[in-house]
């Protein structure tokens, strides 16, 4: 499956970059945003599945890349626990327009249960893609697809897939 994720994440890339041939460059703004989410996700699609909310922190170091700083709180479910993940992710995506396609990579932690049963602290990492679509000069909506495994190997990886909202400054 990681494999399967990170082919996915090149492909989207490479797809970007396809299409940003034929349509013209507009010109983005830069710098600050923030955003905040809506999440839900799980190891297996017929597992009952987590709800989460996520705040995002990022800067866009120029039209193609950016980097970010995401803080989640899952809820508690009949199968998980609740628990807690902060993540730093390169975000790289290619302007067609009002819709951008990305791809992202990153690291952080799980807190509190956050994808093991011991309720120890997990390292983990992520890989992923989504569309950005730009409603107006500074607000974003942001769906994401993001594959989540731990470093160790001593946790079960999950599938998340966000909807949100950024504030570009």
């Amino acid at each position: 499956m990681k494999t399967f994720a990170i082919t996915l994440a090149a492909g989207l890339m490479a797809a970007g970059s396809v299409f940003a041939q034929s349509a013209p460059a507009p010109s983005p703004m830069r710098g600050f945003y923030v955003g905040a989410s809506v999440d839900v996700g799980g190891t297996k699609p017929q597992e009952s599945q987590t709800w989460g909310n996520s705040l995002a922190l990022g800067y866009e170091l120029n039209r193609n890349f950016a980097v970010e700083a995401v803080a989640s709180y899952n809820y508690k479910n009949s199968s998980h626990d609740a628990g807690q993940t902060g993540f730093v992710n390169l975000i790289v995506g290619q302007s067609l327009g009002r819709v951008t396609p990305y791809v992202l990579v990153g690291a952080g932690v799980g807190l509190n249960g956050a994808g093991n049963h011991d309720k120890n602290a997990d390292a983990l990492w992520n890989v992923g893609g989504g569309v950005a679509y730009n409603v107006t000069r500074n607000w974003q909506l942001d769906a994401r697809y993001r594959y989540v495994d731990g470093w160790q190997g001593g946790r079960e990886a999950e599938h998340a897939v966000s909807l949100g909202v950024n504030y570009k400054f």
